[in-house]
């Protein structure tokens, strides 16, 4: 292709020397000198009739730029501030003598299984909105990975619960399957101690798994700190890598109101029926401490022939690695386990989900649009969700 159609194309003229004098000036040589580097990019683009085009773009990006560190900034404000509000309720009940109790009945209809490792401010907002649950009978399953807080002290205020206690943090993979293994709902609920379900969350996702015989897991809308979704259920993309659907759009848009399959649904509020679970072994220890369990439990679960569903009727408020000992450990964490995950199940990623080119390209197609989600928007790409109680 000549020059001159380069041009038609929307490329700068010679774009093969543009391109090496673009990688000179954001390699090393020029990296700690910031001013300095913008001067001769400017330079080089006036020189190389570039300027026209590449400076509008540059003050435009610099401007997104700003403007997501402002919301950053503010999204990292209000979580400050409902992390003290939960510490201030925590003292507060704490000192005034006060108990939860449960009232699962004897046959309950779902058991909420939690997993606690410190953050017992956390767990105490987490415990009192589950409480307030009231549609439907509710056993309390709570397995503490030897807290070193004031978990222990909260704990010992709830009536009516199972309370499990580790010796060690056994991290939230085995410490769910421990719990699990004492439940006597007919439903299993994990339940994030960093996630708070809104008014009637645990009663629509019952009512949404038990709507199908061939329906074996419902997850719902997880809301941040930030006042918008994380997630409205989950891609998995054939590298392993999860989109959050609706990620960062505001919690009742339209494509986080639909119900709809996914390809899985966080762990932070994930129900699935306890028969099912027993049959298919729980969660795999092979991603123990944590990680990549619940992506590996849906896909296990859809290839058995069942569904996974995204139900909006369910929302939960999400602190979202509320218990990481220390940040990046949730990735780097997630990292290794995505690997044994794609090559576990490499054969069935390949073949039905979408490659990953197609995450930078904004839109699912071809053979695979069958299998995927039907909305991809605001689209957040992490490793599958990371749970947040493996040992530091």
């Amino acid at each position: 292709m000549s020059a001159q159609a380069d041009d038609r194309a929307g490329r700068p003229p010679l774009h093969a020397p543009v391109d090496g004098v673009e990688r000179l000036l954001d390699g090393p040589v020029f990296s700690r000198w910031r001013g300095v580097r913008r001067a001769l990019r400017l330079l080089w683009w006036v020189v190389s009739l570039q300027a026209s085009r590449r400076i509008p773009v540059a003050l435009g990006e610099r401007k997104g730029r700003r403007r997501a560190r402002e919301a950053a900034a503010r999204a990292a404000a209000r979580r400050e501030r409902l992390g003290a509000d939960a510490r201030t309720r925590l003292a507060e009940f704490l000192a005034s003598g006060a108990r939860l109790t449960a009232t699962p009945g004897a046959a309950p209809d779902v058991s909420a299984l939690i997993v606690t490792w410190n953050q017992a401010h956390l767990t105490l907002r987490c415990l009192e909105a589950l409480l307030a649950q009231r549609e439907c009978a509710i056993e309390v399953v709570v397995v503490d990975n030897a807290s070193t807080d004031e978990t222990a002290e909260l704990l010992s205020r709830l009536d009516g619960a199972v309370v499990l206690r580790n010796a060690s943090n056994e991290g939230f993979l085995l410490a769910s399957n421990r719990g699990a293994a004492v439940a006597r709902g007919r439903n299993l609920l994990f339940l994030n101690n960093d996630a708070f379900p809104l008014a009637g969350a645990v009663a629509s996702a019952q009512a949404a798994l038990e709507s199908a015989p061939d329906i074996g897991a419902v997850g719902g809308r997880l809301i941040l700190p930030s006042g918008r979704l994380q997630e409205a259920g989950c891609i998995l993309w054939a590298d392993g890598v999860s989109t959050g659907i609706a990620a960062g759009l505001p919690p009742d848009a339209p494509e986080a109101m639909t119900r709809r399959d996914a390809h899985y649904c966080s762990g932070a509020f994930l129900m699935t029926p306890a028969a099912v679970w027993r049959e298919l072994g729980g969660f795999d220890e092979v991603f123990a401490p944590g990680y990549y369990e619940e992506a590996d439990y849906c896909m296990r679960l859809r290839r058995s022939g069942r569904r996974v569903v995204f139900e909006p009727a369910v929302a939960a408020l999400h602190f979202h690695l509320g218990s990481e000992a220390k940040a990046g450990d949730a990735l780097r964490a997630s990292e290794h386990n995505r690997l044994v995950f794609c090559a576990r199940h490499a054969a069935v990623l390949k073949a039905e989900h979408p490659p990953a080119a197609q995450r930078q390209q904004g839109g699912v197609d071809g053979p695979q649009a069958a299998e995927a989600p039907s909305a991809v928007a605001g689209r957040l790409d992490t490793p599958a969700e990371p749970d947040d109680h493996s040992p530091p």
